[in-house]
């Protein structure tokens, strides 16, 4: 019941109009196991400074554990595509962070706790960022530069974004996976899963690059009652005098990774994407 009040928004709001001090205060000695991530939202929301965090760290395990998780979201998303520089928390520097890291680990070592000091870590690291060494299979580059439409911008970009990963890719299922990542952050694929209301799933695919002057009143679809494929095929029936489809890439799983490609680049792509992966891997289009 605790868990479900702290994550009330109500309870967010109580506390921030408490002030930094005093709902820090509060938190710091109403804290108590399990520590869900509704401990660390709501410091976070109080606008800790440094001070704070370092406090925390070094009090217990279960502050430390809502410290890091708090610190957690001064740092970037692996999920968006933002290109500005991650704040820090007020009075931190990457050193003391670091130092706060290797007291956390060698006092409450635990997979999730070496989970969020790497991701810390390679937001703020101590000396030169670590960037990894990048050799992308030929059959992935072609396929990327297909579905890029040549744009060199946007291979420099997925080059950038595989040498500053957090993981270094190991193998070609690596390199697809994060191809379908950036592609999706970045407009190129939408992906989308089968249970998405159809005025969502058609306000990604009208803001995809290649849907660019694509005849296709969006409106009329964004209503869409019946099954997901059954859109897709109408959609891909309105763009068929464009000589472009629409096509799903594999996803490995049960979503669509959308895109509007070149009808006759399809037997391409899917020979490409055939020769790279070794497991089966389709395009499949909507005919």
């Amino acid at each position: 019941m605790r868990r479900l009040r702290l994550g009330h928004g109500d309870t967010r709001d109580a506390l921030v109009a408490l002030g930094t001090e005093a709902g820090i205060a509060w938190l710091e000695e109403h804290i108590e196991s399990p520590i869900g991530p509704e401990w660390g939202r709501l410091l976070y929301a109080l606008e800790p400074e440094w001070a704070h965090f370092d406090r925390w760290i070094r009090a217990s395990k279960l502050h430390c554990l809502a410290a890091i998780d708090a610190l957690l979201s001064f740092t970037p998303s692996p999920y968006s595509d933002d290109d500005k520089e991650p704040e820090l928390p007020s009075g931190a520097d990457p050193a003391a962070i670091n130092d706060a890291l290797n007291h956390a680990l060698t006092h409450y070592d635990n997979p999730r706790l070496q989970d969020a000091a790497k991701r810390i870590r390679h937001v703020w690291p101590v000396g030169a960022p670590t960037r990894h060494a990048i050799d992308i299979p030929d059959p992935l580059e072609e396929f990327a530069t297909i579905l890029f439409g040549n744009d060199a911008t946007l291979m420099n970009r997925w080059n950038e974004s595989l040498a500053t990963a957090l993981n270094a890719p190991e193998n070609a299922a690596d390199y697809w996976h994060s191809l379908l990542q950036f592609s999706d952050r970045t407009d190129v694929v939408a992906d989308v899963d089968w249970r998405t209301f159809p005025d969502s799933i058609v306000g990604r695919l009208q803001s995809l690059r290649s849907a660019n002057g694509l005849p296709i009143p969006w409106k009329v679809y964004a209503n869409y009652d019946g099954e997901i494929e059954d859109l897709f095929r109408e959609l891909n029936a309105e763009v068929k005098g464009s000589e472009r489809s629409l096509v799903s890439v594999d996803t490995g799983g049960d979503s669509y990774a959308l895109v509007f490609v070149d009808s006759g680049a399809i037997p391409n792509l899917e020979s490409l994407i055939a020769s790279a992966l070794k497991e089966p891997s389709t395009i499949q289009k909507f005919e």
